[in-house]
């Protein structure tokens, strides 16, 4: 990646994306990872209508997800990934980050 290049002209792709998402929700979802639904269902709230990004932000960071998106992310060129919601490009910045976020 050169070194001024934004993450979203490196987008995987919405296909590469789904497939990821979904995988996130089915594991979020399942009895064995212990959810707390009170903090998934406040994350989805507030990135709304992006409950793909929540399920794969809530996969991530746990308990920790709201304070997560609220805040500045270097990847993200310091600004929050609530911020990213403004445009499909800031969006795409948000998504290509989480599927470089290692487990």
């Amino acid at each position: 990646m050169k070194m001024n290049a934004k993450l979203e002209n490196e987008y995987s792709g919405d296909e590469v994306w789904s497939h990821f998402a979904e995988t996130a929700k089915k594991e979020v979802d399942s009895p064995d990872f212990n959810t707390d639904y009170d903090i998934l269902n406040k994350l989805k709230e507030y990135l709304n209508p992006h409950e793909d990004i929540a399920y794969v932000v809530y996969y991530f960071f746990y308990n920790d997800s709201v304070k997560w998106i609220q805040r500045a992310i270097p990847i993200l060129d310091n600004i929050s990934p609530m911020e990213c919601l403004c445009s499909k490009e800031l969006i795409n910045r948000l998504r290509e980050a989480l599927l470089r976020t290692p487990l």
